[in-house]
């Protein structure tokens, strides 16, 4: 599939633990249309709380860019867990949608090339959401 950053109109971020109740973390990037700054809102939900933030069009461009090295719609996880988190990254271009998915993510997966594109777009992400990917990958 040949993408271009430019082409990505959202990305929905979305992670979650099943064994920890409210751990659901939501984040939605999209471009602000007629907009002369050139910037991205971004969303973000964390324990039924809403903040919104904004970005620079170079940012969001970085984000894409990272989301489309990821090679995989699916990202295996390296070590067993039970009821692990599971993330996911939606995309929307051209009217149509695509999600990458990952459980178990963890600061290890950057020996690991395909879990360390798929960990590089979630930092990107989440450091646009003003979130700590700690957070998110230590209740594994």
């Amino acid at each position: 599939m040949s993408l271009y950053s430019q082409e990505i109109k959202k990305i929905v971020f979305n992670h979650s633990n099943a064994i920890i109740i409210g751990s659901g973390t939501n984040i939605m990037l999209e471009p602000i249309e007629n907009n002369r700054k050139h910037k991205v809102r971004v969303q973000v939900n964390v324990k039924e709380i809403t903040s919104y933030y904004r970005i620079s069009q170079d940012e969001y461009n970085q984000i894409c860019d990272a989301i489309l090295k990821i090679e995989n719609d699916t990202i295996a996880m390296n070590t067993r867990l039970i009821d692990g988190s599971f993330t996911t990254i939606g995309i929307n271009y051209r009217d149509k949608e695509r999600t990458f998915y990952a459980s178990g993510l963890s600061k290890n997966d950057e020996k690991d090339k395909q879990r360390k594109n798929y960990l590089n777009a979630v930092n990107l992400i989440t450091k646009a959401a003003r979130l700590r990917m700690d957070r998110l990958a230590d209740y594994n």
